[in-house]
């Protein structure tokens, strides 16, 4: 080889190719993890992201001509619109029919979300209808969340309980955010006066309120995405990536358990599209104001998401000293090029939207704010910074993998089968996902696209999936990372439609027909049946827990609260269960002690056992201190040492004889 043919090889190197062999080589480092840690994710990530890379460099070392996507013939584009909606409409009736969300409307909703992808990748460009496929995609969004919010007693998950019976009641009596002013959300009202101002303008309940004004705005929240992937690919992508997010797990997850965190989705949701019209039109100022509006929405709604804003703000920032720096210098691969490998010389274009503004308002505004929120004895800020600090001297190791790994089974000991599977369903969804997002990652990044908004998104995708799984690999979950995944999946999926696109020109048509199909097939079905958007009614009902409450179960909480047994100590009960009374302010209450041999223990006082304990995912407090699911028969509970003093039918409330002999 002549030393011009080295050169000109070397100069060839570009950016994408690079961010592939180096996620390549981060694949195979880790991937020793998996003998050190049984936990799904340590197994299954270093072989997507290693599978991702070695993909896409197949596909930039074959000369492949792009030959696209075989299309549909007109009769099925014709057809499939009707068998959607006709889908939908029997998933509606079938979640009536059947008082809820049940395995086969789950099954049923994976199928409908099939045939709606498939329609999108694979009917002919002139006999797409955007009008009519958003339609379908906002319907099956709606009847998927709104099935569970309305046929649910009562609401779904453990804040709500507080936020809305709690907050937002009180409020709503006071006529004034006195009422809650020793709470930390005293600083961050938006979300309960939402609630409370629904309420008071339509005339409902605040239950009728949230889900007719917060259960709307997330039923919306794949708009955005649209929107936002409308810049970045066709409109056929667009779509595919719309229809995806209406399904996502978390995103379902927190449209049917509707707290302060859906809101800081909604709003990150429109922070994403702003951001990204920054990039493609000529009205900066108003984008800008657009961004710092919705940055300030954030602030005054939740905590945890406007930390996530201000990440997804400071990766725009470091993107932006870095096409400057490679600008300046001619850092190779950072400067930008066109298709040819020629750098642009002109300074105009280079794409560089100045967020050092924003990102100063906003960090200033929510210091600002967390100092004066109230939270226990001291202020949110210094909570957190105390938190934090405790973590790190305590907690903070390799591999102290802090919380559950998610294959925890109903009584202990190895996971069953059953328990394995649902693993796996549960982890499906962002893996795929994660899949299609290192490739859309590696083709932001050729040198004819590498820009400032390519190491934005980009970067912010790499910096959030740090926080929510590299940090927990230390013991460090002071950031809360469970509630970091649906705002990814936002930014993961359009990202990802990106690479879904790219793969679907580049490889072979029947390699991209598969790759499509598997997505199109897998994707729905994992995310419908995974448990973080399945909350209401898991499928798997022994191995994972319930977070929504029968009529009965509800009612024996009113009732038990008008009872008021035991008034100077709690009653104890499985978990969930027990943040009803709690939160409800019905009585003061604890999780459940048991024994070694599955027993309460001896000052248990009042306990309350429910049918639910019996066969599905309650949780109760062991001797080592944790929490595992377990199933008791009802004597086990309430048995010879107890007296029953109240009963319906589905739960029971006893005093153990030795309390009431200890009390005489």
């Amino acid at each position: 080889m002549s030393s011009g043919e080295l050169r000109s090889r070397v100069a060839d190197q570009r950016l994408d190719v690079w961010g592939a062999v180096a996620g390549l080589f981060v694949a195979v480092v880790l991937f020793p993890m998996r003998f050190l840690a049984s936990q799904i994710y340590v197994e299954t990530i270093p072989l997507v992201v290693g599978g991702a890379c070695l993909l896409y460099l197949f596909t930039v070392r074959e000369d492949i001509r792009e030959t696209g996507l075989p299309e549909l013939s007109g009769g099925f584009a014709r057809v499939l619109p009707g068998v959607v909606f006709a889908g939908i409409g029997v998933m509606a009736a079938l979640a009536a029919i059947s008082g809820g969300r049940t395995v086969g409307f789950l099954a049923l909703a994976g199928v409908v979300t099939s045939a709606m992808l498939v329609q999108i990748a694979f009917v002919a460009e002139e006999e797409l209808d955007v009008r009519l496929l958003l339609a379908q995609i906002l319907g099956l969004a709606f009847v998927v969340r709104f099935t569970a919010l309305y046929l649910t007693p009562g609401l779904v998950g453990i804040d709500a309980w507080s936020h809305v019976y709690e907050y937002a009641d009180a409020i709503r009596g006071a006529h004034s955010l006195e009422a809650i002013g020793d709470t930390k959300y005293f600083a961050a009202p938006l979300y309960h006066l939402l609630v409370v101002t629904a309420g008071e303008v339509l005339g409902t309940s605040l239950r009728q309120a949230l889900f007719l004004s917060m259960g709307v705005l997330m039923a919306l929240v794949p708009l955005f995405v649209y929107v936002t992937a409308r810049f970045f690919v066709p409109v056929r992508w667009a779509l595919f990536g719309t229809a995806m997010v209406a399904v996502s797990d978390q995103v379902v997850r927190w449209s049917i358990h509707v707290i302060p965190t859906s809101l800081g989705l909604f709003f990150f949701g429109a922070i994403f599209y702003s951001l990204s019209r920054l990039f493609y039109t000529e009205s900066p100022r108003r984008n800008v104001a657009l961004v710092v509006l919705f940055s300030v929405a954030v602030i005054l709604t939740h905590q945890v998401s406007s930390f996530i804003v201000l990440v997804l703000v400071g990766a725009g920032v470091l993107a932006q000293f870095a096409v400057q720096l490679s600008a300046r210098w001619g850092l190779g691969p950072l400067a930008p090029t066109d298709e040819d490998g020629r750098a642009e010389e002109a300074e105009g274009a280079v794409e560089n939207v100045n967020l050092l503004g924003v990102l100063a308002f906003d960090l200033g505004l929510l210091v600002f704010m967390w100092s004066i929120t109230p939270y226990g004895d001291d202020s949110f800020l210094q909570t957190v910074l105390d938190w934090l600090a405790l973590t790190l001297a305590n907690s903070a190791r390799f591999l102290n993998l802090a919380g559950p790994s998610g294959t925890g089974g109903g009584g202990g000991g190895d996971p069953s089968l059953l328990a394995e599977i649902a693993t796996y369903i549960d982890a499906g969804g962002i893996l795929l996902l994660l899949f299609a997002t290192v490739t859309g990652s590696l083709v932001a990044l050729r040198r004819s696209r590498a820009r400032q908004r390519a190491y934005t998104f980009v970067g912010a995708i790499v910096i959030m999936l740090a926080f929510a799984f590299v940090l927990p690999l230390f013991g460090i979950r002071t950031f809360l990372p469970s509630r970091w995944f649906a705002f990814l999946h936002v930014m993961m999926v359009v990202v990802g439609v990106v690479g879904l696109h790219y793969l679907s020109r580049t490889l072979p048509r029947e390699a991209a027909v598969a790759l499509v199909v598997v997505f199109a097939a897998v994707f729905p079905a994992v995310m419908m049946l995974s448990v973080s958007g399945t909350r209401d009614n898991p499928v798997v009902t022994g191995e994972r827990t319930r977070y929504a409450y029968t009529g009965s179960e509800i009612a024996a909480v009113r009732t038990i609260g008008d009872i008021r047994p035991n008034d100077d100590r709690p009653l104890y009960t499985d978990h969930p269960y027990k943040a009803v009374f709690k939160r409800t302010g019905a009585h003061e209450s604890e999780i459940l002690q048991l024994t070694e041999d599955d027993r309460p223990a001896p000052d248990s006082g009042v306990v309350v056992y429910r049918e639910y304990q019996s066969y599905g995912g309650a949780q109760f407090e062991s001797p080592g201190g944790y929490t595992p699911i377990r199933h008791l028969a009802p004597e086990a509970v309430c048995g010879d040492r107890s007296s029953s003093v109240y009963a319906n039918g589905d739960v029971q409330m006893c005093l153990l004889d030795i309390y009431s002999d200890s009390r005489e």
